[in-house]
């Protein structure tokens, strides 16, 4: 392949086949790519070492490329439940956890296992109040049981006053307290 970022036409780059190596790809060695999986693809001699460097597919890692991954989706072979989908994570250190799960709207957790908690609020008012509110808050809090500071976990604001309120919570426990907040027209 030329060069193209250079004014010099007689600069080039080879893209060399499997297990072979130098500038023209001149050389070829069998014998350090027999460790790479059958499905990677090897660079003997990579940057002048007398191990060779192992291209792996997307379905597969490590050093040698024999280790499959969980997530595979080419494969169906999705550990992801409830109709979310697996997405390969390239982390070195993710020997045991490859992937994450890219969940559903209605589901949460590490394997999208989870349905989120809800609370359904309805609001008995009359119209007097009705017409008269500006806007809603409903806030969702835990506290630490140390300090007994309030900690803000969910809030939703609404104008005026719903009649109705669903809520979702992507946790498998609502938080300890809620409030709701009116607020109204000066008059």
């Amino acid at each position: 392949y030329p060069i193209m970022n250079n004014n010099d036409s007689t600069m080039y780059f080879c893209y060399c086949v499997n297990n072979s190596y130098e500038k023209n790809c001149e050389h070829i060695d069998d014998s350090s790519c027999s460790i790479c999986s059958s499905n990677s693809l090897c660079r003997p001699h990579y940057h002048n070492t007398a191990d060779p460097l192992c291209l792996c597919p997307i379905n597969c890692f490590g050093p040698t490329c024999h280790l499959e991954r969980k997530c595979n989706m080419f494969n169906n072979k999705n550990p992801c439940l409830n109709g979310g989908s697996c997405s390969v994570k390239y982390d070195q250190d993710a020997l045991i956890k490859d992937y994450v799960c890219i969940c559903q709207p209605m589901y949460y957790g590490d394997h999208c296992q989870y349905l989120p908690s809800r609370i359904n609020i309805l609001y008995l008012i009359n119209d007097i109040n009705l017409h008269s509110t500006l806007a809603s808050v409903i806030q969702l809090y835990n506290y630490d049981s140390l300090t007994l500071d309030l900690i803000l976990e969910q809030q939703q604001v609404y104008e005026g006053q719903p009649t109705y309120s669903n809520i979702i919570y992507a946790g498998q426990l609502l938080p300890s307290l809620g409030f709701l907040k009116v607020y109204y027209h000066d008059k």
